[in-house]
């Protein structure tokens, strides 16, 4: 936090209406025996604050790339708490289901399907259909859901057919 200030022309900033975003880069900073480049990125919006910082090896001589940075981190930050949520969330995601890379990419393909179709039916059509149960949480709602099928049984018109195919290699 102590660079951003010895470098005062690294700085980018878009303002809009009740938004702020600042960015800030120091490029050249030494850790152990490699110089590395810090992107720091805050922004303030009528509601909400956000703070971040990425060290890379890319050079982000420009306000254009620093923001680039930061976002490419951003969206690289979404795509690990997916990963940790399929790890740690109750959906098993461990390396032992792994015999081949294949077998693995594919495991992790259903693994990612079943996590977006739970985002979508807990915090989306569930959520709104349990509006007033303020404490259910999603180990609930997913013993309920399992409960609920098992009561109501398969349905009596068959299914449309379809096919969800890996390739092998």
């Amino acid at each position: 936090m102590d660079l951003p200030p010895l470098r005062p022309g690294n700085v980018a900033r878009v303002t809009r209406d009740g938004f702020l975003q600042d960015t800030r880069w120091v490029c050249g900073v030494l850790f152990g025996r490699r110089a590395l480049n810090v992107v720091l990125q805050g922004e303030v919006d009528c509601t909400t604050q956000y703070f971040c910082a990425w060290v890379t090896d890319f050079p982000p001589h420009s306000g254009e790339r620093a923001r680039g940075v930061a976002a490419a981190g951003r969206s690289r930050s979404r795509i690990e708490e997916g990963y940790n949520v399929q790890k740690n969330g109750g959906f098993g995601l461990e390396h032992a289901f792994r015999e081949t890379d294949r077998g693995a990419a594919d495991h992790h393909l259903l693994m990612r399907l079943a996590h977006t179709l739970w985002q979508l039916l807990a915090k989306g059509l569930l959520r709104r259909e349990t509006a007033g149960c303020r404490k259910l949480s999603d180990e609930c709602l997913a013993r309920l859901l399992a409960a609920a099928i098992q009561y109501c049984g398969p349905p009596s018109e068959p299914l449309p057919a379809f096919q969800l195919r890996f390739a092998d290699g």
